[in-house]
């Protein structure tokens, strides 16, 4: 369980998701600038914040949203979150907004957008038998490293 948490922690430090939990335990706006709740909640749009940037300088975008929730959702992945993702739509309306329908009203589903996105340009060309094993995982790719202002 030791390993788990130092790896959790270092997950925690190093990506970031849509929302996140403030110090005080509430779900907050992380990538995210802002979002909107629709159709009594089951249609969730998320505004993406501006100038954020993966390691190697590439401009984060609603692209690594998708990629990485189609990957989740993936049954090929093996993703333990998968079960979190069934019945969601995801689909980018622009570089920087996107949209989520679910299939009904959820009280967790701004919990489930804590999870941590993956660059895309990075990993699209991974296959599901090589996620876990390509020498990706070794190096430090996916660092968000700046927010300018």
């Amino acid at each position: 369980a030791e390993a788990y948490d130092v790896d959790r922690n270092l997950v925690e430090i190093i990506f970031s998701g849509l929302m996140k939990y403030s110090p005080e335990g509430q779900i907050i706006p992380d990538l995210a600038k802002e979002y909107k709740v629709l159709e009594e909640g089951e249609i969730y749009e998320f505004y993406l914040k501006e100038n954020v940037f993966w390691h190697d300088g590439e401009e984060l975008g609603a692209d690594d949203i998708v990629f990485t929730i189609k990957t989740i959702q993936n049954p090929d992945f093996k993703s333990p979150l998968r079960v979190n993702w069934l019945g969601v739509e995801v689909e980018k309306i622009s570089e920087k907004t996107l949209r989520f329908k679910l299939k009904n009203p959820s009280a967790v589903f701004l919990e489930n957008c804590t999870v941590k996105i993956i660059p895309e340009h990075i990993w699209k060309d991974i296959s599901p038998q090589n996620f876990h094993l390509t020498t990706r995982n070794l190096y430090m790719l996916g660092f968000l490293v700046c927010l300018l202002h």
